[in-house]
Protein backbone atom coordinates (compact mmCIF):
# COMPACT_ATOMS: atom_id res chain seq x y z
CA UNK A 1 0.00 0.00 0.00
CA UNK A 2 1.82 3.31 -1.63
CA UNK A 3 1.31 6.63 1.26
CA UNK A 4 1.97 10.20 0.63
CA UNK A 5 3.35 11.72 2.80
CA UNK A 6 3.54 15.29 3.74
CA UNK A 7 6.25 17.07 4.79
CA UNK A 8 5.84 18.78 8.45
CA UNK A 9 7.87 21.93 9.68
CA UNK A 10 7.34 22.36 13.55
CA UNK A 11 7.83 26.20 14.20
CA UNK A 12 7.82 27.52 17.98
CA UNK A 13 6.00 24.84 18.85
CA UNK A 14 3.20 25.36 15.62
CA UNK A 15 3.13 22.46 13.28
CA UNK A 16 2.53 23.71 9.92
CA UNK A 17 2.00 21.12 6.88
CA UNK A 18 3.65 22.22 3.90
CA UNK A 19 1.83 21.17 0.61
CA UNK A 20 3.35 19.65 -2.54
CA UNK A 21 2.04 22.69 -4.76
CA UNK A 22 4.83 24.00 -6.74
CA UNK A 23 5.70 27.58 -6.54
CA UNK A 24 4.62 29.63 -9.87
CA UNK A 25 7.34 31.07 -11.17
CA UNK A 26 7.49 34.91 -11.96
CA UNK A 27 9.27 35.66 -15.25
CA UNK A 28 9.07 39.00 -15.66
CA UNK A 29 10.09 40.71 -19.05
CA UNK A 30 13.29 41.21 -19.56
CA UNK A 31 15.01 44.45 -20.00
CA UNK A 32 17.85 45.52 -22.06
CA UNK A 33 21.91 45.02 -21.19
CA UNK A 34 22.82 48.36 -19.57
CA UNK A 35 23.24 51.09 -22.17
CA UNK A 36 21.38 49.26 -24.66
CA UNK A 37 18.35 50.67 -25.70
CA UNK A 38 18.43 52.25 -21.91
CA UNK A 39 20.43 55.91 -22.66
CA UNK A 40 22.53 57.07 -19.51
CA UNK A 41 21.82 55.59 -16.59
CA UNK A 42 21.19 57.34 -12.93
CA UNK A 43 20.57 56.48 -9.80
CA UNK A 44 17.56 57.39 -7.98
CA UNK A 45 19.37 56.63 -4.80
CA UNK A 46 21.87 58.89 -5.90
CA UNK A 47 19.92 61.29 -8.13
CA UNK A 48 21.95 64.21 -9.98
CA UNK A 49 20.12 67.81 -9.34
CA UNK A 50 19.67 68.18 -13.36
CA UNK A 51 19.75 65.67 -15.87
CA UNK A 52 19.90 67.47 -19.77
CA UNK A 53 19.74 65.44 -22.47
CA UNK A 54 19.24 66.27 -26.37
CA UNK A 55 15.94 65.32 -27.99
CA UNK A 56 15.40 62.03 -29.23
CA UNK A 57 17.87 60.45 -26.68
CA UNK A 58 16.97 58.39 -24.32
CA UNK A 59 17.98 58.15 -20.38
CA UNK A 60 17.14 56.01 -17.42
CA UNK A 61 16.40 56.44 -13.44
CA UNK A 62 16.41 53.18 -11.72
CA UNK A 63 15.46 52.88 -8.26
CA UNK A 64 16.30 49.70 -5.79
CA UNK A 65 12.85 48.09 -4.09
CA UNK A 66 12.56 45.52 -1.56
CA UNK A 67 8.87 43.91 -3.34
CA UNK A 68 7.93 42.26 0.25
CA UNK A 69 7.65 45.28 1.82
CA UNK A 70 4.88 46.35 -0.52
CA UNK A 71 6.39 49.66 -1.54
CA UNK A 72 7.20 50.36 -4.86
CA UNK A 73 8.65 53.03 -6.87
CA UNK A 74 6.17 55.16 -9.45
CA UNK A 75 6.46 58.16 -11.45
CA UNK A 76 4.44 60.86 -9.53
CA UNK A 77 5.02 63.79 -12.06
CA UNK A 78 6.67 64.51 -15.27
CA UNK A 79 6.98 68.24 -17.29
CA UNK A 80 3.93 69.76 -18.16
CA UNK A 81 5.23 70.73 -21.13
CA UNK A 82 5.51 66.91 -22.02
CA UNK A 83 8.97 67.16 -23.19
CA UNK A 84 9.87 63.74 -21.61
CA UNK A 85 8.19 60.71 -22.46
CA UNK A 86 8.02 57.67 -20.38
CA UNK A 87 9.39 54.77 -22.51
CA UNK A 88 9.30 52.06 -20.21
CA UNK A 89 8.57 51.21 -16.37
CA UNK A 90 10.01 47.48 -15.54
CA UNK A 91 11.86 45.70 -13.15
CA UNK A 92 14.33 43.10 -13.65
CA UNK A 93 16.00 40.78 -10.58
CA UNK A 94 12.75 38.98 -9.98
CA UNK A 95 13.31 35.91 -7.67
CA UNK A 96 11.19 33.33 -8.03
CA UNK A 97 9.48 33.83 -4.50
CA UNK A 98 9.18 37.83 -3.82
CA UNK A 99 8.87 37.30 -0.20
CA UNK A 100 12.85 36.40 0.47
CA UNK A 101 13.48 40.21 0.97
CA UNK A 102 15.97 40.11 -2.05
CA UNK A 103 16.03 43.51 -4.29
CA UNK A 104 14.98 44.07 -7.30
CA UNK A 105 15.77 47.25 -9.51
CA UNK A 106 12.97 49.36 -11.34
CA UNK A 107 13.48 51.31 -13.84
CA UNK A 108 12.01 53.88 -15.71
CA UNK A 109 13.39 54.71 -19.26
CA UNK A 110 12.70 58.01 -21.21
CA UNK A 111 13.29 60.12 -23.98
CA UNK A 112 13.25 63.45 -24.88
CA UNK A 113 10.12 64.45 -27.41
CA UNK A 114 11.14 68.34 -27.76
CA UNK A 115 12.75 71.10 -26.34
CA UNK A 116 11.26 72.09 -22.56
CA UNK A 117 12.67 71.90 -18.96
CA UNK A 118 10.90 71.00 -16.09
CA UNK A 119 11.31 67.64 -13.37
CA UNK A 120 10.36 64.42 -12.81
CA UNK A 121 9.06 63.35 -9.53
CA UNK A 122 9.44 59.96 -8.05
CA UNK A 123 7.57 58.41 -4.48
CA UNK A 124 8.08 55.76 -2.64
CA UNK A 125 4.78 54.27 -1.76
CA UNK A 126 2.61 51.63 -1.00
CA UNK A 127 0.15 51.73 -4.29
CA UNK A 128 -3.06 50.76 -2.41
CA UNK A 129 -2.54 53.37 0.11
CA UNK A 130 -2.10 56.37 -2.12
CA UNK A 131 -3.70 59.22 -1.09
CA UNK A 132 -4.40 57.63 2.39
CA UNK A 133 -0.66 58.08 3.31
CA UNK A 134 2.18 60.04 2.38
CA UNK A 135 4.98 58.34 0.30
CA UNK A 136 7.68 57.44 2.38
CA UNK A 137 10.47 58.50 0.12
CA UNK A 138 9.73 61.53 -2.75
CA UNK A 139 12.39 61.87 -5.29
CA UNK A 140 12.78 64.95 -7.26
CA UNK A 141 14.99 65.23 -10.45
CA UNK A 142 14.77 68.64 -12.69
CA UNK A 143 15.25 67.77 -16.74
CA UNK A 144 16.34 70.07 -19.54
CA UNK A 145 16.07 68.83 -22.69
CA UNK A 146 17.94 71.21 -25.88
Amino acid sequence: MAMNLIPVIVVGGAILLSSKKKRRRITPKALPPANQGRGEIFKGDSPPDMIMNPVGKRFSVIFRELPGTGHMWELAASPPDNSIKLVMNEVEDISEDMATGQETNRAFVFEGTHAGEGSLVFHHVRPWMKGKEPPVEVVEIQTKIS
